[in-house]
């Protein structure tokens, strides 16, 4: 336990840091939210490999059955939380982290950290780092420390809260079924490019 604590001691500290600074500087949001990400991919670096990524979109149907299990799951998640949150919450602001852009290059690291940096960084921290697979109740518990750091860095409003809590989870089921952070980011990747490409066209043509 001491070993798994101090091993996720320090991306747990950069988050905090950088939490607090999304309150305090919400204009430069742009600036933290690309420093916390590269901190987890440079903390992580060793236990992502470009050559086993490769190899593993290349097994095919089998690979690409579980990437298409999580999408869906994803999905349907947030169909479930966007029909509760227009009945319940639809008054109430939701406290998600704003990035707000106001030249090119921010426009450019906004585009950076909504799609490639996430699926690299938030799978390689808040599931392949933090979820301990070694028994059930290490998974229940590492599950759900997961599911709150993940939650917190979208936002600390209640609504966001719980929203992220429910996309969270099929990338959790996903990668304790599967054991493989790649399908994950994979599936990560094809929903931050659903989400926000729409977002970062009309941010260049504007």
């Amino acid at each position: 336990m001491k070993k798994y604590l101090l091993s996720i001691l320090f991306p747990v500290l950069l988050e905090i840091i950088c939490i607090t600074g999304f309150v305090l500087f919400p204009k430069k949001i742009v600036y933290i939210n690309f420093i916390m990400l590269m901190g987890f991919i440079l903390y992580y670096y060793k236990s992502f490999s470009f050559h086993e990524f490769v190899n593993n979109v290349k097994e095919g149907f089998c690979f690409w059955k579980k990437v298409v299990y999580i999408v869906l799951g994803v999905i349907l998640s947030y169909i479930i939380f966007y029909i509760f949150s227009e009945l319940l919450f639809s008054n109430i602001d939701s406290g998600m982290f704003k990035i707000k852009t106001t030249n090119l290059f921010e426009h450019v690291l906004f585009s950076i950290q909504v799609i490639i940096l996430p699926c690299i960084a938030e799978e390689l921290f808040f599931r392949q780092a933090i979820i301990n697979v070694s028994s059930s109740k290490t998974i229940f518990f590492t599950s759900i420390i997961s599911l709150v750091l993940f939650s917190l860095s979208h936002g600390l409003g209640y609504v966001t809260i719980l929203e992220f809590i429910l996309i969270g989870i099929p990338f959790i089921v996903g990668y304790i079924k599967t054991k493989n952070v790649y399908v994950v980011m994979v599936s990560h990747f094809i929903l931050s490019l659903l989400a926000n490409m729409p977002t970062v066209i009309i941010l260049f043509t504007i």
